[in-house]
């Protein structure tokens, strides 16, 4: 039964190519009650302009659970409501240079560093760990005075 579902994306993992899909970008998130939820297909670079979304942004959509698929989160995706405008993408070379030095000079100096985990279809249930990394959660370090016992 497709319903529509309101979820604040956490992930979107780089777009893969796929015999069915032609091309989709796994997508997580936590819906309004705090449950997660895994969407696809999601073929991202062929969305309208106005529907393409950021991580932490809100979207609204029609989902249906995807019977196919053993993890309980996994839902397919016919539709996305977004009204965010996003930026337009730059220059390849400098967007990863940008992000080699956060993850240097933020994440190792200022940040407590989390990751989310997520599972392929493909290894689910029978590879001995078959999670990967498919997201960061990066909050500001807080340093608390050091305790002394003496």
């Amino acid at each position: 039964m497709i319903e529509r579902k309101k979820i604040c994306i956490t992930v979107k993992t780089y777009p893969t190519l796929s015999k069915k899909y032609d091309e989709l970008v796994c997508t997580a998130g936590l819906l309004d009650d705090g449950s997660w939820i895994r969407i696809y297909p999601l073929p991202f670079r062929k969305l309208d302009y106005d529907k393409k979304y950021k991580k932490y942004h809100w979207i609204e959509a029609d989902v249906e659970r995807n019977l196919s698929d053993i993890r309980p989160e996994s839902y397919k995706v016919f539709n996305i409501d977004t009204s965010r405008i996003l930026e337009r993408n730059g220059d390849e070379k400098a967007a990863l240079n940008k992000v080699r030095l956060k993850c240097l000079n933020h994440f190792v100096s200022k940040r407590d560093l989390y990751f989310f985990l997520g599972t392929t279809k493909l290894y689910h249930g029978w590879a001995l760990n078959p999670f990967i990394i498919v997201g960061l959660y990066y909050p500001p370090r807080i340093n608390k005075p050091e305790l002394d016992f003496q």
